[in-house]
């Protein structure tokens, strides 16, 4: 994780943290809050997926050369990070996709080699879609493709060969996308994760204990 992205995160758990104690949960609650901040910032300093503020979730660029999307897909989805199981990336707007991509060019080191700097995506066409463009979705149920973002390669996809229905991100060192058959050639994966926002409900509910427990103490 990045300075920045570190700075985020923590600040994030502060403000959580600062927000008990303005609700006046007791000093016990607080101090159980400051544990549990203490406890996340370690977590979220020695964390490899990165956080995108765009949608709140974590995002991990994995090296496998040479991994077939089944494969990429069947490892993403047996990842887990914060107590949350992964999933191929859906990228589904502009601002995601280029977060995305300065990540794989950070592992890549920028390199616009034929093969290697393609990383998979969460994207397939489903069986028997009529044409190139027809029938891609997204892993995750967020729907098809053409009915929301997409950032195709010039010229993509075109099935060519007739059988690439899967997507790639990185075609040329590119931030584009490109339709690929299950073959060998790639550089990777990119895994997401929605990660719920840190603390804040358990906070609170602690909060609320350490008050029930302080009131009590008092009587």
């Amino acid at each position: 994780m990045n300075a920045k992205t570190t700075r985020t995160s923590l600040n994030s758990i502060s403000n959580t943290s600062n927000s008990a104690k303005r609700r006046g949960f007791g000093s016990i609650g607080i101090k159980v809050a400051s544990i549990i901040t203490a406890l996340m910032a370690t977590f979220y300093v020695n964390a490899v997926p990165i956080f995108y503020s765009g949608t709140g979730n974590y995002y991990e660029v994995i090296a496998a050369d040479a991994i077939t999307w089944n494969d990429a897909n069947t490892a993403a989805t047996n990842s887990t990070f914060g107590g949350v199981s992964g999933h191929l990336v859906t990228l589904t707007s502009g601002g995601e996709n280029e977060f995305v991509n300065n990540l794989r060019n950070a592992l890549t080191g920028g390199s616009t080699a034929f093969g290697d700097t393609e990383f998979w995506i969460g994207a397939f066409q489903l069986a028997n879609s009529v044409g190139p463009d027809d029938g891609w979705t997204w892993v995750n149920g967020e729907g098809l493709l053409n009915d929301g973002y997409t950032n195709w390669y010039v010229n993509e996809p075109n099935n060519l060969g007739g059988n690439e229905a899967f997507a790639a991100m990185g075609l040329f060192g590119s931030h584009q996308w490109n339709d690929e058959g299950n073959l060998t050639g790639i550089g990777g994966y990119i895994v997401e994760y929605a990660v719920p926002a840190p603390g804040a409900a358990a906070l609170f509910f602690l909060g609320l204990a350490g008050l029930s427990f302080a009131r009590r103490k008092k009587a």
